[in-house]
């Protein structure tokens, strides 16, 4: 009997354990979904690296990366100054010189929280542009912050490029600062901080 009541103790030990921790684990990610998690979290994360698995857990939660600050090269004739952009604000440059025509198309035009935008791109390049930077954005969030923000490099050849992508949507809630809503998707192509082509798609997004 004393050995079936030691067990007993124990198994009712582990259950209760096990029950507290899950209590924890819920109580977190209740958490997480307030305006003060959604704070606290953004700051533990905003000097991580951006590929650390602080940024993809908070990716996890909000389907959003957290606003870096990222330290940018600026040239004024002859002198560099140093300047700092915010990761997810419009990309800068210094002057516009349009030498590309875009065309871009999305695969729907209303969206769900959480969906995939198929976008298409077609650009009509006047000449070679090797290592320029891509940046489609969008959807800003009531912290002021784009929900959507790529950076890619690509290559362009004289005449027409054609590119393919995957963007995913946020989650249209209070957490996340997004709400429904009609808006633009910016592209926009920069080479040696000079802007060479830019267009925008229109999408809505809905719960």
């Amino acid at each position: 009997m004393k050995k079936l009541s030691k067990k007993k103790i124990f198994f009712f030990s582990i259950l209760i354990f096990l029950f507290l921790v899950l209590c924890i684990f819920l109580g977190a990610i209740v958490w997480t979904q307030t305006d003060s998690g959604y704070q606290t979290l953004t700051q533990w994360v905003k000097n991580k690296p951006y590929d650390s698995w602080q940024v993809k857990l908070y990716y996890g939660l909000y389907k959003k990366y957290p606003p870096y600050e990222t330290v940018v090269p600026e040239k004024t004739g002859e002198e560099e100054n140093t300047v700092v952009q915010n990761k997810y604000s419009d990309p800068s440059y210094q002057k516009e010189q349009i030498s590309t025509s875009i065309s871009a198309a999305i695969d729907k035009n209303l969206y769900h929280s959480g969906e995939q935008i198929k976008l298409n791109l077609s650009v009509e390049s006047e000449e070679n542009a090797d290592n320029a930077d891509l940046y489609i954005y969008g959807i800003k969030d009531s912290h002021d912050e784009y929900s959507i923000y790529e950076n890619k490099k690509i290559n362009l050849k004289k005449g027409n490029n054609n590119f393919e992508y995957s963007l995913e949507l946020p989650y249209c809630n209070s957490c996340s600062g997004v709400k429904e809503g009609d808006y633009p998707i910016y592209i926009k192509i920069i080479k040696d901080q000079t802007l060479i082509g830019q267009q925008e798609v229109k999408t809505s997004l809905r719960q």
